[in-house]
């Protein structure tokens, strides 16, 4: 005799993702132990490090922009009756001297308690999606954010070593690139800057099998770029693959143009409007070194016996069902 399969009824959580330029909530159904679907999705583009320089101060634009977001997101929540909510903040309030007075803020707008991540945690949780959502087995995860950059190296398909870098491209466009744009001496500076912050990083050095995959909005507005130029026919820029190349090409090409010609190009620009360059949900690029190894960073250093980087490929695309 059969007996009747019960099937309970999924549970729901909401998770906010306070970012340093782009403010997003996701939904989820899950089962423990079993499944889970993505199901809703709001994203608006806040800026909150917009302004924050030297001083590390939330500025009160920024500030009033990302309440607003979060206004809609709670009231969101409220429709659809989901009560399970988790609020992170990352690099834009961890560095602000006065991130606790925002965070108390949002604590009492939405009644959400919100969790300050550490780099090293923002790191591991965004490692942990890219060995999901590709299969990576040995390599390096990078994240680059509006604030920071976090790598991760994995070994076996779990995080190991991971570091927190201030690579934000918020942060970076404030303290070394002009609005209208960049002089020779100021990529200068910022080639010295990024050297010497992955000096320290010793053990980021790509083995022959081991594969880079990276996730952010910026780098995923380049593989956009590229694939509007050689007109590529599908749509999204999962499992897409950038050739070497052609991202140093692009990058020396939008370095040579004004802000307004490099918007038209859709280039990631840090003082985009709301509702601009919004990243697809958890999309994103990564590269995979060629044989030897080299130390995986921005600066273009070949001679050290450290090999190249071939080819980018996406990362994760999770769309609604």
């Amino acid at each position: 005799m059969y007996k009747e399969k019960v099937t309970s009824m999924p549970d729901r959580i909401a998770i906010v993702d306070l970012g340093s330029n782009t403010t997003r909530l996701v939904v989820y159904e899950y089962e423990l132990g079993r499944r889970f679907r993505l199901t809703d999705e709001l994203r608006e583009v806040v800026r909150l490090r917009e302004g924050m320089g030297n001083g590390m101060v939330l500025r009160t634009a920024a500030i009033d922009r990302t309440l607003k977001a979060m206004h809609t997101f709670a009231a969101f929540c409220a429709t659809l009756g989901i009560e399970h909510v988790v609020l992170t903040a990352t690099s834009a309030v961890r560095d602000a001297r006065n991130g606790e007075s925002f965070l108390a803020k949002v604590r009492s707008e939405t009644g959400w308690e919100p969790r300050l991540l550490s780099g090293e945690e923002e790191g591991y949780y965004g490692a942990l999606g890219a060995i999901n959502g590709t299969g990576l087995r040995n390599g390096f995860v990078i994240d680059l954010g509006g604030g920071s950059a976090q790598v991760v190296e994995v070994r076996n398909s779990l995080p190991s070593r991971r570091a927190s870098l201030p690579f934000g491209a918020l942060r970076l466009s404030d303290l070394f690139l002009g609005f209208d744009r960049c002089r020779p001496a100021d990529l200068e500076r910022l080639r010295k800057f990024l050297d010497e912050h992955l000096a320290s990083l010793d053990w980021f050095k790509a083995g022959p099998d081991d594969r880079l995959v990276a996730m952010g909005g910026t780098i995923r507005n380049l593989g956009k770029i590229d694939q509007m130029a050689c007109n590529y026919p599908l749509e999204g820029v999962h499992g897409y693959e950038l050739p070497m190349e052609r991202l140093a090409s692009w990058a020396d090409r939008l370095a040579r143009m004004t802000v307004g010609l490099a918007q038209l190009f859709g280039a990631p620009v840090a003082y985009a409007q709301p509702g601009d360059q919004r990243p697809g949900p958890g999309e994103g690029i990564g590269r995979r070194p060629g044989g030897g190894a080299r130390r995986c960073g921005q600066s273009d250093r070949c001679g050290d016996g450290r090999g190249s980087l071939d080819e980018i490929t996406t990362l994760h695309d999770v769309s609604p069902v």
